[in-house]
C-alpha cells in the first residue's frame, strides 16, 4: 500500500466511525424528544 492509499483507507474508516456516531446520537435525541413529548402529554392529562 502506498501513503496515499492508507491516507485514504484512514479517512474513509473515521467517514464511517463518525456516520456511525452520528446515527447513534441522532436516534438518542429522537428518543429523548418523544420522552418529553410524552412527559408533555401526561402533565396535561392530569
Amino acid at each position: 500500500l502506498t501513503d496515499d492509499n492508507k491516507i485514504r483507507m484512514q479517512i474513509q474508516h473515521d467517514v464511517t466511525t463518525y456516520t456511525a456516531e452520528l446515527k447513534n446520537l441522532g436516534i438518542q435525541i429522537e428518543s429523548s424528544n418523544k420522552l418529553t413529548i410524552l412527559s408533555e402529554e401526561s402533565r396535561l392529562q392530569i
